[in-house]
């Protein structure tokens, strides 16, 4: 989770490759993207209903997707420190005209929800100095299925790109592993509630599913 933006920025450049994802059987597609990243030992392609869904195998993290939709795997370095190789993994995908990255993070000691929010804000802070905190008008879900936490921002030229953007992070923390998404694209109304929608559904999928023991 330290390299915050990685899947970002792999998403934002990376748009001419949706239509080569998209080109193949969605299942031959997604093991693909897992074999680019070396990762087939952390990460299962799964058919789910109309989507496709990568999984990680030590987590609650999955990724869902449908044909034509650009998808990233990134698995976080061990150097400095850094959680051993499988324990910092996100995959990233476009939804609606932006990019969201969704992380699964094992920190080596208990961490709260609070802290990790806090920690992914000074990232944000760190990488997007013009980010100011905003109030998202996308209304909240009061029945959520697991405790969280969201801070939103606008960022003015993200990625030297003009305009300004919407920017939300939400974590929540279940069974000693850290869950993140980040969602970033134009500013306005339709950006903040695919942001909600999205991180409606990775709660739910996040309580619905159980640890793998590892």
């Amino acid at each position: 989770m330290r390299a915050i933006l990685t899947g970002l920025m792999l998403l934002f450049v990376s748009a001419a490759a949706a239509s080569a994802q998209g080109a193949a059987d969605p299942m031959t597609t997604a093991r693909a993207i897992i074999e680019q990243a070396h990762a087939s030992d952390l990460f299962t392609a799964t058919v789910d209903a109309d989507r496709v869904a990568i999984r990680n195998n030590r987590s609650r993290l999955a990724c869902h997707f449908r044909p034509g939709e650009t998808v990233h795997i990134q698995i976080y370095s061990e150097r400095d420190g850094g959680p051993t190789r499988g324990d910092d993994v996100s995959c990233g995908v476009n939804i609606a005209g932006a990019a969201a990255t969704f992380y699964a993070t094992r920190y080596p000691q208990a961490i709260s929800v609070d802290d990790a929010l806090a920690e992914s804000v000074y990232e944000i802070t760190q990488v997007s100095p013009q980010a100011r905190e905003y109030n998202s008008v996308a209304p909240r879900d009061p029945l959520e299925p697991i405790e969280s936490r969201t801070q939103s921002f606008i960022i003015a030229n993200f990625m030297r790109q003009s305009g300004g953007f919407y920017s939300r992070t939400s974590v929540a923390v279940v069974d000693g592993w850290v869950y993140l998404m980040r969602f970033t694209g134009p500013q306005g109304g339709a950006t903040e509630q695919a942001a909600e929608d999205a991180w409606r559904a990775f709660e739910t999928d996040l309580a619905a599913e159980n640890t793998p023991a590892n």
